[in-house]
């Protein structure tokens, strides 16, 4: 049902029928009691689907028990995906940037544990933007730092083509880049 609210709502242009698939996917994982998929069908409402018609910030409170679930499932990599969204989305609905680089501390050794490299990778680069972002950084349009270098990293990230992290990192200078350049 989620993934269904996902495509209805936003390939057919659909919001409101796909917020309430999404809405009963949650309702019947937890009246079912099934919670092999709990943390994926949770996972794609709260990317996907809840922003459509609640603010960001409102998924927030969702993700830490997330990804609980996915690592008590056995699901490292929907325990990882909700790691790395909920720090990305804890920046993007406007949080406080001590907040959520002292979250990112707390929930980093999870996130390393889940062996999911792209967002192990994606949450450093978010991470290394938001320290920039602080003013903690000799050149505040670079991405280099205790969290990634892009001198270091981005040539294997290249290499390996993951095309997520290759956006991340031109995305997060493309904000660095406006803001201090």
């Amino acid at each position: 049902c989620s993934a269904y609210g996902y495509l209805i709502g936003s390939m057919f242009n659909k919001a409101e029928e796909g917020y309430r698939f999404g809405r009963l996917a949650l309702e019947l994982q937890e009246r079912l009691q099934s919670f092999r998929y709990d943390s994926k069908v949770t996972l794609l409402f709260n990317v996907n689907i809840l922003h459509v018609k609640e603010p960001l910030r409102n998924s927030l409170a969702g993700f830490p028990s997330t990804y609980q679930k996915g690592f008590a499932a056995g699901d490292l990599l929907s325990a990882g995906h909700s790691i790395m969204q909920y720090l990305i989305y804890s920046y993007f609905a406007g949080r406080e940037i001590p907040e959520i680089l002292k979250e990112a501390e707390l929930h980093w050794n999870a996130l390393l544990k889940t062996h999911h490299v792209s967002a192990y990778n994606i949450t450093r680069i978010s991470m290394q933007a938001l320290l920039n972002l602080s003013g903690d950084c000799t050149n505040p349009c670079k991405l280099s730092g205790p969290y990634y270098d892009e001198d270091k990293q981005l040539d294997d990230i290249l290499k390996s083509n993951d095309r997520t992290c290759k956006f991340s990192t031109y995305f997060n200078r493309v904000i660095l880049f406006y803001l201090f350049h």
